[in-house]
């Protein structure tokens, strides 16, 4: 199999509010791409109003660290890895979250405009968190819980955790 041959699948996730219109022009745009796609669309008109609309120029990020119970069933050798892998970021980037690899966030326009994606892997999380973070953005936590998935199975190999340090000697 050749390079052009490779079969690539992608999932898409579309934040909303009221962008119905934009919504069907954008997917119909992502349609003519010619990969495998899943769309996930988020509609959340209480999480923006109260949270994103008072701060418009800061990333909302989740944050597993923050509550108690954020770690449903995720296994003791990941938690611990999860737990020092924030610890050492933390040693590089003084920012005042408990969280850089989570990836459930709301972004403003503008802080990932211009963005190029360098890592395909679980450190693009990290990597689009650190680069709009580098130019400003100041990230606002919530609380939330991460749960094992119950159907399907684990994508995240060694390669996955390897991603991670990539990102992290990148950016230092």
């Amino acid at each position: 199999m050749t390079k052009n041959d490779q079969s690539y699948s992608v999932s898409i996730i579309l934040p909303i509010l009221n962008e119905i219109n934009s919504l069907k022009k954008t997917i119909k745009i992502l349609n003519k791409i010619n990969v495998q796609k899943e769309y996930l669309i988020i509609y959340s008109e209480r999480l923006t109003n109260n949270i994103s609309k008072k701060n418009p120029k800061c990333i909302i990020s989740a944050d597993r660290w923050i509550s108690q119970k954020g770690f449903y069933n995720y296994g003791i050798i990941k938690f611990l890895a999860n737990f020092f892998f924030q610890k050492l970021i933390k040693i590089f980037f003084k920012y005042k979250i408990l969280d850089f690899t989570f990836a459930y966030r709301l972004y403003p326009k503008n802080a990932l405009k211009g963005y190029k994606i360098k890592e395909l892997r679980h450190g693009f999380a990290l990597e689009i968190l650190l680069s709009p973070m580098k130019k400003g953005f100041k990230v606002i936590t919530l609380p939330a819980k991460w749960k094992k998935r119950v159907e399907g199975s684990s994508s995240i190999t060694i390669d996955s955790y390897f991603s991670y340090l990539r990102v992290l000697f990148r950016n230092i």
